[in-house]
């Protein structure tokens, strides 16, 4: 192999010389690391538990959800294998193998489904699920670290020189949207049940609006004004509710952000 993939790169070849590079660099690196190809060969596939895999219905439609779809191609492909096997021999069994193939892979998460209306409607294995299919939509970006996102407030700015430094004004109705989560945990600790913290905060009663009194002075937000131009434009501030619909800053921290104002008057 090694000699090939040598040949191929000395051949002048631009199409096939960054193939028998990382061909290359995959020898290497098992032989570094003192790995032999058959440890590298899945023979054993691993069915996750069915709690891991639910199914779901839409209306009277069964949806048997991505990963029980890639388990059953696995499973016919492995039956027509065996059958074409036992059949028509080692010689016979080619096409069965490569389809065998493309659907552990598919499984995997590093190919498509070997069933067509499968690959229609964009069904993906699990690698695919966890990196996504750009950064933006891993498993881990969506679920992990872009959870924040939901709790961020915009708005216009206005100055308050009654806050202090490292006080920021939160509108009263944004402040129900930003720490949603934080109130309905403090509802569900103070005896509420999470069905009637939810309907409190849905309606905003008074104990929820109690809520947002205890809960929004005893955890700091960040804040920052949109484009940043360096590195210590987002501040921290600890939040306090105010009336209309604009965040207030202190004057003072107006250059640092390099925030702006429309000044509105009459003739």
């Amino acid at each position: 192999m090694e000699a090939q993939n040598n040949a191929l790169i000395k051949s002048g070849k631009v199409s096939k010389r960054d193939q028998a590079v990382k061909v290359l660099n995959i020898v290497e690196g098992m032989r570094r690391n003192d790995l032999h190809p058959r440890e590298l060969m899945i023979r054993h596939v691993p069915v996750i538990p069915a709690v891991f895999r639910p199914f779901s219905l839409a209306g009277s439609t069964f949806i048997p959800g991505d990963a029980n779809e890639l388990y059953r191609d696995l499973f016919t492909n492995r039956k027509v294998y065996d059958e074409a096997k036992r059949e028509l021999g080692p010689e016979g069994e080619g096409e069965a193998t490569g389809n065998l193939y493309s659907a552990v892979r598919a499984l995997y998460g590093f190919g498509e489904p070997v069933n067509d209306k499968a690959r229609a409607r964009g069904v993906s294995g699990f690698f695919e699920k966890i990196v996504g299919s750009s950064p933006k939509f891993g498993y881990a970006q969506r679920r992990l670290l872009s959870k924040p996102v939901d709790n961020v407030g915009r708005a216009t700015i206005t100055i308050n020189p009654d806050l202090g430094l490292d006080e920021v004004g939160i509108p009263r109705d944004m402040a129900w949207d930003i720490f949603d989560t934080k109130l309905h945990r403090h509802l569900v600790r103070k005896g509420f049940s999470p069905a009637d913290a939810a309907l409190s905060l849905k309606n905003r009663d008074d104990h929820a609006k109690r809520a947002l009194e205890e809960v929004v002075p005893n955890h700091p937000v960040q804040y920052s004004r949109a484009p940043a131009w360096h590195q210590f434009s987002t501040l921290g501030g600890m939040p306090k509710l105010c009336d209309g619909n604009t965040i207030q800053i202190n004057p003072y921290v107006t250059a640092g952000l390099n925030a702006d104002f429309a000044l509105i008057g009459s003739n």
